[in-house]
């Protein structure tokens, strides 16, 4: 089995994971999927209202580094929203131009075929079914001099795997280190990276 992202061999770490040993990466063996109608149903036990001053906090960290560094009136997405996109509510309400894509509950797809300044994933990257044509995608969808704003949490070596919270997530996929974002930078035109606590920033050339 080899990496959805960077195609390069995987190696078994359990029955369930392989690990990558070229981006690093950790993903679950495409044949343990749920299938989609499962994975709605998820998603639909989270209950996110957006007017909940604790889920605008938990999103603040990505909508504060958006505020901080771009202009009002910046042309923006927030890419796997869910239902609701509380991000899309409070940047909007800071002046920013703000659509919303979710492939369960936004279909939209004239949302994908616009070209943004800023693009937000918020918990979003490590449900990626095919990461390396979703950042491709996500790449192409930015315009020169924008940014992608992902907020996951990184796997690293000292965590107890078995036991790690993110891991039990079912629709936690594909999960990333450090390297990971590092090769995606590196490989998929993206010319800058940042990291600071939860949120890893990618800004196109």
């Amino acid at each position: 089995m080899n990496c959805p992202l960077c195609h390069s061999e995987g190696v078994p770490v359990d029955a369930r994971y392989l690990d990558c040993t070229v981006c690093l990466s950790r993903f679950l063996h495409p044949s343990l999927f749920i299938p989609p109608d499962a994975e709605k149903a998820e998603y639909e036990l989270h209950q996110n209202d957006i007017l909940d001053p604790r889920y605008q906090s938990f999103v603040r960290p990505i909508t504060d580094a958006v505020i901080a560094n771009h202009a009002p009136d910046a042309h923006a997405l927030d890419y796997g929203s869910g239902a609701e996109s509380v991000i899309a509510h409070v940047l909007s309400a800071h002046g920013f131009r703000m659509q919303a894509y979710d492939p369960f509950f936004r279909r939209d797809a004239a949302h994908l075929a616009q070209t943004y300044d800023i693009i937000t994933c918020s918990e979003t990257v490590e449900h990626f079914h095919s990461p390396r044509s979703e950042f491709e995608r996500l790449h192409q969808m930015l315009n020169p001099g924008g940014s992608l704003y992902i907020s996951t949490l990184l796997y690293h070596d000292s965590i107890p795997f078995a036991n790690w919270h993110y891991r039990r997530d079912p629709t936690h996929v594909f999960l990333y280190r450090i390297e990971t974002f590092s090769w995606i930078a590196e490989h998929l035109g993206f010319d800058k990276l940042e990291m600071k606590g939860r949120v890893i920033t990618l800004k196109k050339c």
